[in-house]
């Protein structure tokens, strides 16, 4: 299913964005924020394939987004949601960098944010979660209308380095 903003086209995973995804996800910039994604074209072939099968099954779970400008068609990068349980779900998301500070991510995520509210029923919290030095995500939760949880995650090992981590979160 797609969803489109003023600027974006939101759409699912196609094998035909593996070079894309691949660029966005070994970005040096990106990468140090999220060390576990795919390294690799295996990797991502590997992802993309999850992607598509999980958006097939009856019993989906993640609900992600390739976001592009209408205009042209570049991809800007992938957000989307998961299931924690059947009514609290935890946002990510990833630009490439030279689109940051741009207001895409923003308007993707509200974007998602917005759908979710409108049919997801049994959604009562949606989060979000990124490294406290990470104040581009941070600034997009908060444009959001996210509020800094009550409950914030442990801090977490990238790259051999723990690093505080912080939690935004909407109410439905």
């Amino acid at each position: 299913m797609n969803l489109e903003s003023e600027r974006l086209i939101l759409r699912e995973c196609e094998m035909r964005d593996k070079q894309v995804l691949f660029d966005l996800f070994t970005e040096k910039h990106v990468r140090v924020y999220d060390e576990y994604m795919p390294s690799d074209m295996d990797g991502v072939e590997k992802y993309i394939q999850y992607k598509i099968e999980n958006a097939k099954s009856d019993n989906q779970t993640h609900f992600n987004y390739i976001f592009e400008l209408k205009e042209t068609g570049e991809v800007v990068g992938v957000a989307g949601y998961f299931y924690v349980d059947e009514s609290i779900y935890e946002l990510e998301y990833f630009a490439r960098e030279k689109f940051w500070n741009q207001g895409y991510m923003t308007e993707a995520v509200s974007r998602i944010l917005e759908y979710v509210r409108l049919n997801h029923e049994k959604v009562k919290k949606i989060f979000a979660i990124c490294q406290t030095e990470n104040k581009n995500s941070e600034r997009v939760m908060i444009k959001c209308g996210m509020k800094k949880s009550t409950e914030q995650p442990q801090p977490k090992k990238y790259h051999g380095v723990y690093k505080e981590r912080i939690q935004y979160e909407i109410n439905f």
